[in-house]
């Protein structure tokens, strides 16, 4: 296991699960829980502090099902969640938001307090051009690459040592970014829209 000191007393820990390698953020405190017990990264965390916090819209909207008190409001919800990251600017998002929570607050108040601090985590997206939300409101595209580096480091499954597994990981990683700069485009950054000269 790798270990790097960050900002705070955080340490970086490279972890080796399932043929995969993970990275997490953890607190001394929290260094003796398994790996699926550990705190998530944090939008108030230094990570990364020009990258503005985008957590993926289809997640928020999985994880607020945890907090619906009947069955039968789970497919409302579903709708109305869906319905803010619908907004066509982050005003008429936020506004949407606001009505919701109030609606939910007699109803439903768990889920009410949930959505107002965290939903608002799935707004960055109204930031970027129009044509770049639909693809970056989720986390499809990182998810295909942790998938493709899974299956990768089982076939190879034992390594020698840590540098092994980064070689492996790098030029996997270089082939993926390949693949996306020559083969179909995911996202096109051209502003225009008009094909590179």
């Amino acid at each position: 296991m790798g270990e790097a000191k960050n900002q705070g007393g955080h340490v970086r820990h490279l972890h080796r699960k399932s043929g995969a390698v993970l990275f997490s953020t953890i607190s001394r405190k929290d260094e003796e829980l398994p790996i699926e017990r550990r705190k998530p990264y944090r939008r108030d965390e230094p990570v990364f502090p020009s990258v503005p916090w985008q957590r993926c819209q289809f997640h928020l909207q999985q994880n607020a099902q945890a907090y619906v008190p009947r069955l039968d409001m789970r497919a409302g919800v579903a709708a109305d969640i869906r319905s803010i990251f619908n907004c066509q600017d982050i005003a008429s998002a936020q506004a949407r938001l606001k009505s919701l929570v109030a609606a939910y607050a007699k109803s439903a108040p768990k889920l009410s307090a949930w959505m107002e601090e965290n939903i608002p985590q799935g707004f960055a997206i109204f930031s970027l051009p129009t044509s770049h939300q639909l693809r970056m409101r989720t986390s499809n595209a990182i998810e295909r690459v942790n998938q493709e580096l899974k299956r990768s480091t089982r076939v190879a499954s034992l390594f020698p040592n840590e540098s092994s597994l980064l070689r492996l990981i790098s030029a996997l990683l270089c082939e993926i970014s390949e693949e996306w700069l020559t083969g179909k485009i995911y996202l096109n950054m051209n502003p225009t829209g008009l094909p590179k000269n």
